[in-house]
Parts: C-alpha cells; structure tokens; sequence
C-alpha cells in the first residue's frame, strides 16, 4: 500500500511541477486528494455494501475483510509556515501558472535568498537572506524588509 500511495503522489507532485522531496500532506491538502489506499479502501467498503443478491441465495453472507474506512486529514500534518503562504484555495489550469504557484506554495525558491549553498530542504538556523542579512525563515521573500 505504502508503495501505492508513493506512486499516485508522485504523479500528483509531477502534476504540480514541483521535486518529489515536497511535503506529501500539503500536497494533498492543495490538490483536494488523499493516499490512493485511502480512497481504494473507501470505495471497497462502498461497492461491498451494494451487492444484492439473488433470492436462492437469501440467508448466506459474504464474509469481508475487517478494515475499516478510513477519514484522511491532512491539516495536522502540515507544517506550520504553510499558513503564512498565499494559497488562493486552487491551483491555476495552466502548468507554467501551476508550477510558478506551487514554488511558491512549497517554498522553492528560498535557495534565491539564502546565503547557505549547501542543500537543505528547510530554511535553518544558518540561513541568512542575501538582501537584509536577517534570518531567512520560510517564505522570507514576503516579509524581507529590503524588498519592501
């Protein structure tokens, strides 16, 4: 299932223009989605419960399976400085828009004004803006007080 669920957000991240690294709960969250498991194991509890059978068959039950449905919510998995970002509630149809948004969303482009040349995947104590000198926290570009 955890490979299932790997592949449907690889594509949905593909979809977005945006590397595989992301967070897969924002991912979810902005794409209006869940883990693919997640829907698969909903839709065989709903396709179990509207067979009907034939009346020679009356009394005899099909035995399933004793997972449960699930509920997926993305929201407490999503960190926090996601709030701070300008999600405008959908994504634009056109993938040059989609993807620029999604950069954006994600935070992508901090490695434009950070200071810190190695790889990091979150802005850290060490990241320093390159215009201001100040912290460079998620989503800097929006509060930096030399673009203002």
């Amino acid at each position: 299932m955890d490979s299932l669920n790997s592949v449907f957000t690889k594509f949905l991240k593909r979809y977005l223009g945006v590397p595989y690294r992301t967070n897969n709960s924002i991912t979810h969250f902005i794409t209006h989605t869940q883990p693919l498991s997640t829907i698969l194991q909903n839709l065989y509890h709903q396709a179990f419960s509207s067979l009907t059978f034939p009346s020679c068959l009356n009394g005899l039950q099909l035995s399933q399976s004793i997972i449960t449905p699930e509920h997926y919510d993305p929201l407490p998995l999503i960190p926090s400085f996601f709030w701070r970002s300008k999600y405008p509630g959908f994504l634009p149809l056109y993938s040059k828009s989609r993807s620029l948004l999604c950069h954006e969303l994600f935070d992508l482009n901090h490695p434009n004004y950070c200071t810190n040349t190695d790889f990091h995947s979150a802005p850290g104590d060490d990241c320093i803006c390159v215009d201001c000198d100040d912290l460079a926290t998620a989503y800097h570009q929006y509060f930096c007080s030399e673009k203002q």
